[in-house]
């Protein structure tokens, strides 16, 4: 099944080309307000062909040739509002990725829990709402600057050579039964162009600064989605590696 949806883009503005996207988020405290700027802009795009993926056989994906695939596996740990609960949820899940990547160590160094209805977004920890820009959480720098940021002096020294493969997967699905708004759309990177679509841009907040990348509309790219994804189809996304 073939739906048409509207995506949200970065704008083609002409200050991009002299000035890098960025969003900037600088904690305040009893003397100073928090500052929030950013210069981003996005134009929603209608008419977006997402084709169904488990129409077309999940086992057709995989994060070698798309970048992305939906594994079915049903989570014993369930990510409640606790501490424990979640540590649990995201060690089952950990040991999961180590598994089906053969990786030989896999750490969890962040998680965001979702929600259509929740306001903004306040912390690593809190309910936060959809991003709907079409986005790579890491550039091809910021990728491998992420992973050094994880590992110990040890860790880094031990995997970060011709060795082994670093590698960042996102892990995404539901949690409390069957999808019904804001389904995840995924781009298959083998139709980016990735000198007209891909731009940079900083994101800083008091936690963290990455640089990731916003998407241009080209409408040559290829969109997936999952009608009605299930809590025990799980999509994995290859963000980066190094």
């Amino acid at each position: 099944m073939m739906v048409s949806a509207t995506l949200h883009f970065l704008s083609n503005l002409e200050r991009y080309d002299s000035e890098k996207p960025y969003f900037l988020n600088i904690a305040g405290n009893e003397s100073s307000p928090a500052i929030i700027q950013n210069n981003l802009e996005y134009a929603p795009q209608d008419g977006i062909e997402l084709l169904d993926m488990r129409e077309r056989g999940f086992d057709a994906f995989s994060l070698e040739d798309n970048g992305f695939t939906v594994l079915k596996y049903e989570a014993a740990a369930r990510p409640e509002d606790s501490d424990a609960a979640m540590e649990s949820y995201c060690d089952e899940i950990v040991r999961l990725v180590m598994k089906e990547c053969n990786a030989v160590h896999t750490i969890c160094y962040d998680y965001r829990v979702l929600d259509y209805e929740a306001g903004q977004d306040t912390g690593r920890k809190a309910v936060a709402p959809p991003v709907f820009p079409a986005h790579i959480d890491h550039t091809v720098d910021g990728g491998p600057r992420r992973i050094r940021r994880h590992l110990t002096e040890e860790e880094a020294e031990t995997y970060l050579n011709d060795k082994f493969r670093a590698r960042i997967i996102n892990v995404w699905r539901p949690l409390n039964g069957v999808v019904e708004d804001c389904p995840i759309a995924i781009c298959d990177p083998r139709s980016v162009d990735a000198q007209r679509d891909l731009v940079a841009a900083d994101r800083v907040t008091p936690n963290f600064a990455v640089e990731l990348y916003y998407l241009r509309y080209n409408p040559k790219q290829t969109w997936y989605w999952v009608p009605d994804q299930t809590p025990d189809e799980l999509t994995r996304i290859a963000d980066s590696e190094e």
